[in-house]
């Protein structure tokens, strides 16, 4: 029984050793084309490093370079004689103090001002049309004593 049992074990690897070319796997290794993209002169890059960002494109001027998260409210203005709110106006400052006057429907560069309120703004951003995003009034001394 047990020259039965070297048999198969010995039949199985002398057809694999038929099989691979002289230079064994290393030779099978060399002809194949690398992954990825890379090249001799371009190693791989560490899987667990974060990519590399892209340099960002520059920004368009005004309002639509202006970004949601930038936008600090600094004031309303309510025009009661229009009932639906669409004369309602907000003054927008930027980290850079630019100020906006905007109303709705005026565009950002990821969103775009849904509702004028009292004590803030609603913009509806570009990403998910569905998703609001609401920008309280900053209190008045948030930003006192600074000068441009």
């Amino acid at each position: 029984m047990s020259g039965l049992r070297g048999r198969l074990i010995a039949a199985p690897l002398l057809l694999l050793l038929l099989l691979l070319p002289a230079g064994g796997a290393s030779v099978a290794a060399a002809t194949q084309p690398p992954i990825g993209g890379e090249s001799e002169d371009q190693p791989r890059r560490d899987p667990f490093q974060p990519p590399a960002s892209l340099p960002e494109a520059p920004r368009p001027s005004g309002l639509a370079g202006v970004r949601i998260r930038e936008a600090e409210v600094r004031g309303v203005a309510r025009v009661p004689s229009v009932p639906d709110g669409s004369a309602d106006l907000a003054i927008l400052e930027t980290p850079d103090s630019d100020g906006f006057i905007v109303r709705r429907g005026a565009e950002l560069m990821d969103g775009v001002v849904f509702r004028v309120e009292p004590d803030g703004v609603a913009f509806l951003t570009a990403s998910d049309p569905e998703t609001e995003v609401f920008r309280p009034l900053a209190p008045p001394d948030s930003r006192a004593g600074e000068r441009r």
